[in-house]
């Protein structure tokens, strides 16, 4: 009996040979593995849609195969046109005796491919932005960057937020709305290890109000463990690996929504109105005493102006007055809507309700100032008011 005669077919110049006709070479496996891996990173895109919305993605499907191009919604990438332009070079590689293609051409066309998964990586922040935004219900969180608000990782982690943006890292940071930045998430890729390194008690000790997860798609080796800590690991921060999937990402999502659905804490209220009045801090407590209202800048102003912050020395004092003033301020509000457009005008008529000197400085309608002598019954009484406030103090020191 004969036998039978491998046969090969080759394009290119170079002609490597293979031990048998139904062998790949090195940089053959070399291209199915890059090319196979582009395919998964972008079918993870789009089972994490699923998986982030709480729902079961396909189980039975080539993973080795990009099928559409719903992934460039998220990463903005045309990844079917990049899949499809070396898919019949991995096809015939696949074969049970595979068409052979040079290594100088095949090293192309890897080298392709790779530029295409190093993009991908790139957009892992902006991916991880809109599956959060897609698919994740926010209670009470915002969105946005810090070069966007400057009040965010700022005092303490000052350090963390110069070397994320003056080093142009990508990243996107959640804050808590109520009260406003009281908790923080920075999601970033790629942190430095040495920065990561240098500032371990800082971010350990901080803990509570700022987290940093970490994309990592380096493959950066950070070491986590944290000789200074009672639990033998730092706080604070979490490292995300995505060296060959995107899938871990679902681990930020369920971070974020356990974060989100945290009520407010005596502890974080009584740090917030412990603050200063100023003009970010009035702002702020704005915001979070009418939240579903605007904040009035040209108001605030006035008054900030017309304020006694010697009378008001933090912003409990001054919610002290708000909260004395809230049953005449409801009764005005239910008789004449129209003069309560934003959550400043309801901080400057308590004030008027309840502060003289205030009422008298600030240039009031006639209007309000009638409506202040008619609902001042509403008022509560301040020998009550003040026990209370002294009393909370005690209960939470």
């Amino acid at each position: 009996m004969e036998r039978a005669v491998d046969t090969y077919n080759w394009t290119g110049k170079d002609k490597e040979i293979p031990k048998r006709a139904d062998y790949k070479l090195d940089f053959e496996e070399q291209f199915l593995n890059t090319i196979n891996t582009y395919a998964g990173f972008v079918n993870d895109i789009e089972d994490l849609a699923i998986i982030i919305a709480g729902e079961e993605p396909p189980k039975a499907y080539n993973r080795k195969k990009v099928y559409n191009n719903q992934a460039k919604e998220y990463c903005g990438i045309d990844v079917l046109a990049v899949f499809n332009e070396y898919k019949s070079s991995k096809y015939g590689l696949e074969r049970p005796v595979p068409i052979h293609i040079s290594r100088e051409v095949l090293g192309k066309y890897r080298k392709a491919i790779e530029t295409g998964i190093v993009k991908l990586k790139d957009s892992i922040v902006q991916i991880v932005q809109k599956l959060i935004e897609e698919s994740v219900e926010l209670i009470n969180h915002e969105i946005t960057t810090l070069d966007a608000e400057p009040n965010l990782f700022s005092s303490t982690m000052t350090t963390i937020r110069d070397c994320v943006v003056k080093n142009n890292l990508s990243h996107v940071c959640l804050y808590w709305k109520l009260p406003i930045y009281s908790r923080q998430i920075l999601i970033v890729q790629d942190f430095p290890e040495k920065v990561y390194d240098e500032n371990k008690t800082l971010i350990d000790e901080n803990a509570k109000s700022y987290l940093i997860i970490n994309l990592n798609t380096s493959g950066e080796k950070y070491n986590l463990e944290y000789n200074e800590n009672k639990n033998g690991k730092i706080r604070g921060f979490i490292d995300v690996v995505l060296d060959k999937s995107f899938l871990p990402v679902q681990e930020v999502a369920k971070e974020i929504r356990r974060r989100d659905a945290k009520k407010i804490s005596v502890e974080d209220k009584r740090n917030f109105l412990r603050r200063d009045v100023d003009e970010v801090s009035l702002k702020e407590y704005t915001m979070f005493k009418y939240p579903e209202l605007p904040v009035d800048a040209r108001i605030q102003t006035l008054l900030l102006r017309d304020i006694d912050l010697e009378k008001y020395l933090s912003l409990e004092e001054l919610d002290i007055a708000v909260e004395r003033a809230k049953g005449a301020v409801n009764k005005y509000a239910s008789v004449n809507p129209d003069v309560f457009k934003n959550g400043t005008d309801y901080l400057t008529k308590s004030l008027g309700f309840v502060d003289a000197d205030f009422l008298q400085k600030h240039p009031f309608a006639q209007e309000t100032r009638d409506a202040v002598e008619k609902y001042r019954k509403f008022v509560e009484p301040e020998k009550k008011r003040i026990w209370k406030a002294k009393f909370l103090r005690k209960i939470t020191d």
